[in-house]
């Protein structure tokens, strides 16, 4: 076993996760900050333009940015808000991948989220979170 077993633990008053260390806070995903949801459907892709990333491009963790595809600026909806922030989470929401998450890098922080759930993360470390 890599980490010893906390001492102490208390009810998590959530049936299916049982008990949690005693020091541990339970709460609401929710209520760690906010999501919203990529582009959907993509504008056309181009050879050089906006890194757009996909749910393909997600893989255990880890954002594959030599397979993204690339879009217009002037095709994007800006007003959905698409671009992406340093330590915001993708999660993807369905799919093969559904469930497969990564915290934005600073490398990816230029890219546009495509189909997915991004969540930002205010009152907790993005790491954990994740």
């Amino acid at each position: 076993m890599k980490f010893k077993p906390n001492p102490k633990y208390k009810p998590s008053g959530v049936e299916w996760l049982g008990d949690v260390p005693e020091h541990w806070n339970v709460k609401r995903l929710k209520h760690l900050g906010s999501s919203r949801y990529g582009l959907g459907e993509p504008p056309e892709y181009v050879d050089d333009g906006i890194p757009f990333v996909r749910a393909t491009d997600i893989n255990r963790g880890k954002i594959d940015l030599e397979a993204v595809k690339k879009v217009r600026a002037e095709d994007v909806p800006w007003n959905r808000k698409p671009l992406l922030n340093l330590d915001e989470i993708l999660v993807v929401r369905s799919g093969a991948y559904t469930g497969d998450s990564a915290i934005v890098s600073p490398s990816v922080a230029v890219c546009i989220a495509g189909y997915d759930m991004v969540f930002s993360v205010k009152s907790a470390h993005p790491q954990f979170v994740a």
